[in-house]
Parts: structure tokens; C-alpha cells; sequence
């Protein structure tokens, strides 16, 4: 089977979603076998995506005056001619849904549409006239004919449902790679060793991320007496003129000594930061399925996060503290999990853990787009997590 994955700009700069699409085509190719590729495209303030484990990745150039939209006549015209069996597009309001409009009445085969949150109500708030525009001139007809919907949550399966969509919906969350037992053994007793102890947030720095809040919490936290061998680091790209507003807030705080500012990284310096930090924190506006904290867990640790990150199961199981956008409130769980021992800390961070290995692994994912693709092209029952 050939599917090809339909993406509009792309780099590792894009977080979540990057990890999201690139690791789910790895996960088609090496876990079950399939002909993946990945058609997107390049983002200028980003590096190159490389290929790896089997998807291919083919890259276009956007008009120069397409702006956020990302018109490309060369993009349209490698998926309008591809041979794929399925089309995976990933993300709303741009030309990609456009393309698969044309696909739908040039090919008569099916494709896929994984919103990644973005029909969230924080989400379509923001924007509000131009999704109001895209929605009537092609995105609910993208929605509407789609073969299925991918949620990663059954909150982003009532979100779709409140948009007004009666497509058959997948709810599927996406996966990640796990930390060994042993590999998880030994990152804690290096986390030990420490002189410090590190709360680490990692991803856009973006309105919606909180970090102003998270600021402003970790201040009061400190006024409290939390343990003051305890930093925040704050790694990710900027956004605009957030990262100079962040700046601020440090200056304004007086917080130069206990918060550490650092740019995005990727691969092994992630690997490294992930390793090093002894708990995680994203006071998020909204999310579809934060792959950050889904990456935390997989590496033992505890983590901080409000209600709006869509991972309930955190809660339930303990793996998570949680904590509203109330700057009080932030600083409350804050202060609450720096008092803990190295050992409290450690279970919390080991069933979140086993939360990702039961139910966040990245071949359940695989195997069940497997079983959605198989099923839009008519050679089996739906999965028992589609709803139609």
C-alpha cells in the first residue's frame, strides 16, 4: 500500500506537530510495512527535513507571496499526480485542504484528515474572520468528504463533532519511543547526581503555551520557599515578539538566576535537555495531544499541565500534577511537586512511563492507521475506534 502524507510548511521548529507526522510515517514504513511518503513544504526559517527508517520526504517551494497560506503550483501538481492509495493530510486552513478538495474529484480515492487540534474552540477563536472565510470556500468541504477524521482525543472528537462535521472520525493518539527500563534506571540516578534539580518546559514559545503564567507562577512559587536549589528552563523558538515579551517577564521578575532562556533544539541536543531535567511543566491554552508531554513521560518524568492538554489519563493516573492558566494555582503545583523527594518524584515520572508504553506507543498508532487506510479503501470492517 502507498499513502502519502500531505503537510503544508515543515521543519522541526513546528514541535509537536513535526514529531507527530514525521514519526507516524516512520511508524507506517518500519512497523507495518508500508510505501510512505511525505510531500511538504520547506519552511525558510527552518532546516531541511531529513529522510529516516524508510519515509521518504520530498520538499516544494511556496509561491513567495502565499504568506501562512502555502499556494504551490508544484506541490499541487506532485500530489495531483501521484499514485498514492491514500492521501494523510495533516492540518487545517491552508492549500493542502485545497489539494485534497482535487484530489476527491480527479483520483475518486480516499484520504485522511488529522486536524491536530486545530478545530479546538481556543484554537478557531484565534484568526476568527480568515478560518471563517476558509471554512466556507473549502475547508468543510475537505471535512465533509474526507474517508475519516484522525482525532487524537475524544475531546477533539466532540470539537469536531461541535464543528459541525458527521465524517466517520478515528480517535487515535499519536505515539512515541519509550526509554528502556534499564535506560530509565540509569537516567535517574544521573538526574541525582545533580547539584540542581531542573523544571523544563519545551516546545513553541507561543501565546498558547502559558509561559507568561508559568513565569509569573514559578516567581510566586519562590516567594512561598520552594527549595532553591530548584531552576526553570525554558527552551523553544520564538514566535513573533513572544520571546521578547518572556524576556521581560524574566527582567521584570528579577528571575535572571533561577530561569535559564535558551533557544529550540533538536535530536541529541533534545535527547540531552529530556535527560538531564527532573520534571515538566505546560500550563497550556489548548492543545490536540502535546507529543512534549507524551516525550517527558517516556523519559520518567513527572509532569505539570493543565486540564486544556487533553491528557486525562495523566491525572487518573498520577503521572501528572494539575494546574489551571491562574498564575496562584501554577505556582501551587509547582510548589508542591519541588518538595518531593527524588523518590516521590521518580513514581510519579515511572507511571507516566507506563501510561506511554500502554497506550501511547508509536506501533498502536501505526497498526491502527493500518487499519483505517485498509478499511477507507473498502478491503476491511472499521476499527472499533472509528465512529461513524
Amino acid at each position: 500500500m502507498n499513502i502519502t502524507l500531505l503537510t503544508g510548511r515543515l521543519c522541526e521548529r513546528a514541535g509537536g506537530l513535526y514529531r507527530a507526522i514525521v514519526d507516524l510515517g516512520n511508524s507506517l514504513s518500519r512497523s507495518v510495512g508500508l510505501h510512505v511518503t511525505l510531500k511538504c513544504l520547506r519552511d525558510p526559517t527552518g532546516d531541511p527535513i531529513q529522510e529516516s527508517q524508510g519515509l521518504k520526504v520530498e520538499i516544494f517551494e511556496s509561491s513567495p507571496l502565499a504568506g501562512g497560506f502555502g499556494f504551490s503550483a508544484c506541490l499541487r501538481k506532485a500530489v495531483l499526480s501521484d499514485q498514492a492509495d491514500v492521501l494523510h493530510v495533516h492540518g487545517l486552513w491552508t492549500y493542502p485542504s485545497i489539494i485534497c478538495n482535487e484530489w476527491y474529484f480527479l483520483k475518486r480515492r480516499p484520504y485522511i484528515v488529522s486536524p491536530h487540534g486545530m478545530l479546538d474552540a481556543w484554537a478557531l477563536r484565534q484568526s476568527r474572520s480568515r478560518k471563517f472565510l476558509a471554512t466556507a470556500l473549502y475547508q468543510r468541504k475537505c471535512l465533509a468528504r474526507a474517508a475519516c477524521i484522525h482525532a487524537l482525543t475524544e475531546q477533539e472528537l466532540n470539537a469536531i463533532r461541535d464543528f459541525g462535521v458527521r465524517t466517520a472520525v478515528l480517535v487515535q493518539p499519536n505515539g512515541v519511543e519509550l526509554l528502556t527500563e534499564d535506560e530509565l534506571l540509569r537516567a535517574n540516578r544521573e538526574r541525582r547526581l545533580s547539584n540542581y534539580r531542573s523544571l523544563l518546559f519545551l516546545g513553541r514559545l507561543h501565546p498558547k503555551k502559558g509561559i507568561i503564567e508559568l513565569l509569573d507562577g514559578w516567581y510566586l512559587a519562590k516567594k512561598r520557599g520552594m527549595p532553591n536549589n530548584w531552576r526553570l528552563v525554558v527552551c523553544g523558538w520564538k514566535e513573533g515578539e513572544y520571546k521578547t515579551c518572556i524576556e521581560l517577564k524574566i527582567h521584570e521578575r528579577r528571575l535572571h538566576e533561577s530561569v535559564e532562556l535558551r533557544d529550540g533544539v533538536t535530536g541529541a541536543g533534545k535527547l540531552a535537555l529530556l535527560e538531564n531535567a527532573h520534571a515538566f511543566v505546560l500550563p497550556s491554552y489548548s492543545e490536540g495531544l502535546p507529543i512534549a508531554v507524551l516525550e517527558a513521560w517516556a523519559h520518567g518524568l513527572p509532569v505539570i499541565m493543565t486540564p486544556q492538554c487533553n491528557l486525562p489519563a495523566g491525572f487518573a493516573e498520577r503521572a501528572a500534577l494539575r494546574c489551571s492558566l491562574d498564575p496562584e494555582d501554577i505556582a501551587r503545583a509547582i510548589f508542591e511537586l519541588t518538595s518531593l523527594s527524588d523518590s516521590a518524584r521518580e513514581l510519579i515520572g515511572a507511571k507516566g512511563h507506563g501510561l506511554v508504553h500502554r497506550n501511547y506507543n508509536s506501533n498502536s498508532a501505526a497498526q491502527s492507521l493500518l487499519e483505517t487506510y485498509q478499511w477507507a479503501l473498502g478491503q476491511s470492517p472499521a476499527p472499533k475506534n472509528v465512529f461513524v
